[in-house]
């Protein structure tokens, strides 16, 4: 089987946003410093990965954690599993 395998325009998009230090929550800063595109390009991220048929998560990362439950409480009861 062949694979298409994409990455999200918000990694690159963010990338020079990253502090250099292990810093926990970026957010407000990066918000601050993008005038709020960061959460736009997020939310736009999240309506094109619930297109997607099938997922690569990790339960370290609070975003596959939040695709994880939008999944499994809003798209699997639509779709009968």
């Amino acid at each position: 089987k062949d694979w298409n395998i994409y990455v999200d325009q918000y990694f690159h998009d963010m990338l020079p946003h990253r502090n250099k230090e292990d810093v926990y929550n970026q957010g407000p800063k990066t918000a601050r410093e993008t005038k709020g595109r960061a959460g736009l390009v997020a939310l736009g991220s999240l309506l094109v990965g619930m297109e997607a048929n099938y997922f690569v998560l990790t339960t370290a990362s609070n975003w596959s954690r939040l695709m994880n439950e939008l999944r499994k409480n809003i798209l699997n009861p639509r779709c009968n599993n």
